[in-house]
Order: structure tokens, then sequence, then C-alpha cells
């Protein structure tokens, strides 16, 4: 007779490589270019980790639409620039925001800058109209924040998680952390595996594993 044994797997070993821990909550967005002509049409996409209503906001510009629902991903939205200068676009998420797991979530605002472009040189080399500021692409950190945290990671979800000759419940989810999987009672030891979903984070805890040690 078979005796079933419940290993309690915990995820909590994910760190990024800059050894910073890191929340598994996200919120960001980016801009399909970083420079435009005067009136040219490009998309930003917002979301992340987060789920809740986000307005959007264009300074010398316009978008498609004055707020979008994230909801764990990322909503394109398309901006029209306007004749000269920089258009701004910011995305602030409103009151009842959360992360994946219904937990309050305030991020802040994320801005990104795109240049319009219009005058040549000589060379016709293109320049901009009115400014000229370099365009940014903040994805992922607030307004005003060092820059050292764009390196940094802000997802510490799996793409992966397997036992070797075992079946875990319930089925592998990016956003569960704990399972259970029925094991022979004679076990000793298991192998288990998980990959990062960004690259910039490594997995702990994974490969052989003693049972007898846990006991």
């Amino acid at each position: 007779m078979k005796k079933y044994l419940g290993i309690l797997i915990m995820i909590v070993g994910i760190l990024i490589l800059f050894g910073v821990p890191v929340n598994a909550a996200s919120f960001g967005m980016s801009s399909s270019k970083r420079q435009v002509k005067p009136n040219e049409s490009f998309t930003v996409s917002i979301g992340g980790q987060c789920i809740g209503r986000v307005n959007i906001s264009v300074s010398n510009g316009t978008a498609s639409t004055s707020s979008v629902w994230v909801e764990q991903n990322y909503v394109p939205i398309t901006i029209r620039a306007g004749s000269s200068g920089n258009v701004v676009i910011t995305a602030t998420p409103t009151p009842g925001f959360s992360d994946p797991d219904a937990n309050e979530y305030s991020p802040g605002a994320r801005s990104t800058t795109v240049t319009i472009y219009q005058k040549t040189d000589s060379s016709g080399t293109q320049k901009p109209t009115t400014s000229t500021n370099k365009p940014t692409t903040n994805t992922n950190k607030p307004t005003g924040k060092p820059n050292e945290e764009e390196i940094k990671s802000s997802n510490n979800l799996l793409s992966s998680l397997t036992i070797e000759n075992a079946n875990l419940s319930p089925k592998f989810h990016a956003n569960v952390s704990k399972y259970e999987v029925n094991l022979p009672a004679n076990t000793n030891k298991i192998k288990v595996s998980a990959k990062a979903a960004d690259a910039k984070a490594k997995v702990e805890g994974t490969g052989e594993i003693n049972l007898k040690q846990r006991r």
C-alpha cells in the first residue's frame, strides 16, 4: 500500500542578478518609437503584472483613448504627435489599482517622451523642431527615480515549474506560489526544475532535493 507524502514547495528563491529583492507586481509603459515626424501616429503599451484602470494624458499630442483597463497584460493605445517639440504621455493608475493577488498597489504615474523631428541639415540629418532633449522610454520606473533602477527587474514570476516523475497540484500557473505532489512513501529524492519569466532574474532552490533531510 502506498502512503502519500505531501511535498510543500514554496517558490521564494527568485532574486535579480543584482542582488535586490523584487515585488511580484509591476506597472510600466513603453513607446514603439523614440522620434516621430509632425502629426505622425505611434503606439504606446501600458500595463504589467497589475489590475485596474489607468488614466492617459498626452502633452503636445492626442491619444486614441483617455483610459484603459489592464489585467496582467499590456494594452496598446495610439498616440498622434503634434507639430513640434516633444510628445509626453503619462499613465496614472486610478484608486483601487491592485497587484495580481488583489492587494492594493500604488506604483505611481509613468511617463515616456517622444521627440518630434521635421527639420534637416545640409546632410539630410533630421533635427528636433524646437527641443534637443533626448527622448526617453521609461518602462518600469517612476518619474524622477535614479537611472540604475532601469536595470532591475520587477518580475519575480516563473515561466515553468516541473518535478520529475510527478504532477503538480494545482497545475502550474505563474501567479501560484504553493503546490503539492503525491509521491510513494519510499521516495527519498525529487528533482525540481524551474525557469524565471524574466531573463534578468535567476531561480534558486531547484535541482535534486533530499527528502530525508526535510522529514
